[in-house]
């Protein structure tokens, strides 16, 4: 595939709609795009989807943290969310 082909592509605002990508690029160049994404851009999560495959995303598209600490931020203003125990 083309550099400028996938650049394309990966900046479509349409990339998360396949069938459309499908239509808009053909299906040789998305079967391409895809098998280049999963290859060397995908990063794992530590979650599986409902077949047990494990769920994937693209750094530069979404931003995930995997750190703890980003639960414990409190309310934005500094100051810390207390929750209350559950009982059931």
């Amino acid at each position: 595939m083309d550099a400028s082909v996938f650049a394309k592509m990966l900046s479509d605002p349409g990339m998360l709609d396949l069938k459309k990508m499908g239509y808009k690029y053909g299906q040789g160049d998305l079967q391409e795009f895809l098998t280049l994404l999963k290859r060397d851009f995908y990063q794992e999560l530590p979650l599986h989807d409902f077949d047990g495959k494990p769920m994937v995303y693209l750094e530069s598209v979404t931003r995930v943290s995997l750190s703890p600490s980003v639960w414990n931020q409190g309310d934005g203003r500094g100051n810390p969310v207390h929750l209350p125990n559950r009982t059931d």
